[in-house]
């Protein structure tokens, strides 16, 4: 695991320099291996890294700066499959840094990282989160100190100054839970992943160096067999780069796609990491996969460790969670977070891989989008009949319908935005309607989302908008001995790839994830491939509700969410009295409100004036 903390100030305020000074000496002085990487006039960073963590401090030659995490070099040389060492000692890559204030790293580089970029003999440099990093970057003002962290308990430790709730971000967690800019604490702000801070003096400018959503028609990707070999060798020169910082590695391996695909990937790694496979199953037939995991496991050699997800396990400890920026998902690892660190550290394991945002990056649901983006992009031309006849089949819809739909969104399409998703009205049930409906109105502004993007299919548009979501890296389940949580599919190369992939290259013949499938479908076991429904378990998740609902009512029923307006207290009240059929369509809408609820109960040690 990796923890960083930096102070800025303006040089010459001799007071700031010493409260930066104190800053640095409560680190020290805790238990946790703090080391000082920069200490130049106006700026000082500082990390800790567990012995286990794949991650480095690179200090750039001639006092250019230093990147923290783990870098990888962009060339399709064996030099790509390990962490690079050039930016430790190589003054021209330290100089062509500086002088294209950061962006020669996203040229040439990729991985998870944050760069502290100085101008020598100037008070100017440049904080840069590295594209799709999933190394957080929190930043406010603590003292009179501009603070960095990459987790909040380092903020609130240098400075008990209380936080107020940002009520606005609430609001909009309830309705879709993003990942923004802003946070759930008023004046912490977020520095997301392709993003870079100028500071001169006592100015500063956010600029967007990498976006998810970009999209750049000219290089489009239209031969589905090219797209499949690009997204295969993509796939794996990606896995075996991260599977070369750890010896050890834990996968989560659900037997479905995504995480199968990661399994074949490891498999092939020149680094040939030892790997156990983890499969988490409850009760039900949707909750139990155990069948697809072991024909994966034994594909490929895998040990498979089996663990079940206990019906009733009590939720009471979300309420009683470390503060965190904003509100996490925490339901499904709960129950199990201790004995696995523990079962980490009997086998050595130093990270857990898994197959997060697989559903985006091999874009499950393109047959919807097909027929609207080809509309979009092409007109009415040769070959939007087969996208038709395809998605219609797909969908068990005529293919009139789709041709419709098709015109309607792609010839005639108004401004996309992500509060026209489905999951808005189905999902939903619990939220004040007047909540839903001033999200149409007020909320859009509320996501980093760059304008220039409207100029783009709706598909593409959804996929990217989705893709924005990274995994907690840091999270109040999470331990500095922890293993360290690796999302390979989330990365700057495999992002890039399939932004150039249309959603009718993705689903040619009208499957879900068909681009996926064609890719490895040698490598999988068939059963794998030919597997179209996801496992999901929702009679564990009623087991859960069932267990802890007296205690639920009493949190909820006199909560926070509910005395602010936020939630329709009639179907809430359906909820906790056992009408849950008609009041929901998932246990998981309403553990969403739960884990809402405890976040705030858990930082209502906040001045009432600010909330």
């Amino acid at each position: 695991m990796l923890r960083f903390a930096a102070f800025e100030w303006t040089p010459g305020n001799h007071g700031l320099a010493a409260q930066a000074a104190g800053f640095e000496r409560r680190l020290l002085e805790s238990k946790l291996p703090w080391t000082v990487a920069l200490d130049v006039t106006g700026l000082k960073v500082m990390y800790a890294r567990s012995p286990k963590s794949a991650s480095r401090a690179r200090v750039l030659s001639n006092g250019a700066g230093v990147i923290l995490g783990v870098v990888f070099e962009r060339n399709g040389s064996d030099r790509a499959l390990r962490q690079t060492t050039r930016l430790d000692t190589d003054e021209d890559e330290a100089a062509a840094i500086v002088a294209t204030q950061g962006r020669h790293l996203i040229d040439r580089y990729w991985g998870r990282y944050l760069a502290f970029v100085l101008k020598r003999d100037t008070s100017t440099h440049w904080v840069l989160n590295g594209p799709a990093s999933d190394l957080p970057c929190f930043y406010g003002v603590r003292a009179g100190l501009r603070v960095y962290c990459s987790d909040i308990a380092d903020f609130i430790h240098l400075d008990h100054t209380p936080l107020g709730i940002n009520w606005q971000y609430i609001a909009m967690h309830l309705v879709i839970p993003r990942h923004t800019a802003y946070t759930a604490l008023h004046g912490v702000v977020e520095l997301k992943p392709g993003m870079c801070l100028r500071v001169s003096g006592d100015s500063d400018r956010l600029s967007c160096y990498w976006h998810a959503a970009s999209y750049t028609p000219q290089t489009r990707i239209h031969n589905a067999d090219f797209a499949a070999d690009e997204l295969r060798h993509t796939c794996e020169a990606t896995l075996h780069a991260w599977a070369s910082c750890y010896a050890r590695i834990f996968l989560n391996l659900s037997g479905g796609l995504d995480s199968s695909i990661l399994a074949a990937c490891l498999r092939s790694a020149p680094s040939h990491p030892e790997v156990t496979a983890l499969n988490y199953h409850a009760r039900g037939v949707e909750a139990d996969e155990r069948s697809f995991a072991r024909q994966t496991a034994d594909r490929f050699g895998f040990r498979l460790v089996e663990i079940e997800r206990v019906d009733g396990t009590s939720l009471r400890s979300l309420f009683s969670l470390p503060a965190t920026p904003r509100p996490g998902s925490y339901v499904m690892t709960v129950d199990h977070v201790d004995s696995e660190r523990e079962l980490a550290a009997e086998l050595g394991v130093s990270a857990i891989f898994s197959g997060h945002g697989g559903d985006e990056i091999f874009f499950a649901g393109a047959c919807d989008h097909a027929p609207a983006d080809f509309v979009y992009e092409n007109g009415l031309r040769p070959g939007l009949l087969r996208i038709i006849v395809a998605a219609a089949r797909a969908r068990n819809l005529s293919a009139w319908q789709v041709l419709r739909s098709a015109l309607s969104r792609g010839l005639f399409a108004r401004p996309w935005s992500p509060t026209s998703h489905a999951l808005l009205s189905r999902y939903r049930q619990l939220l004040n309607p007047d909540l839903i409906a001033d999200f149409h109105r007020s909320q859009w502004e509320f996501y980093s989302w760059p304008r220039t993007t409207h100029d783009a299919p709706p598909g593409v548009l959804q996929q990217r908008f989705w893709l924005e979501e990274p995994i907690d890296f840091h999270g109040p389940l999470t331990r500095f001995d922890s293993p360290e949580q690796v999302s390979p599919l989330m990365s700057q190369p495999l992002l890039e790839l399939v932004g150039r992939i249309p959603s009718y290259t993705f689903s040619r013949g009208g499957t879900d994830r068909e681009l996926a499938r064609t890719a490895f479908a040698a490598q999988l076991p068939p059963a794998i491939v030919r597997r179209s429904v996801k496992g999901y378990a929702e009679d564990w998740l009623e087991s859960l509700f069932r267990a802890d609902r007296a205690h639920f009512r009493e949190r909820i029923l006199d909560g926070h969410l509910l005395r602010r307006g936020l939630l329709n207290r009639r179907k809430v009240e359906d909820v906790l009295n056992g009408s849950f059929a008609t009041a929901i369509a998932s246990f998981a809408e309403f553990f969403h409100i739960v884990e809402v609820e405890a976040w705030l109960q858990n930082n209502y040690h906040l001045p009432p004036n600010r909330m």
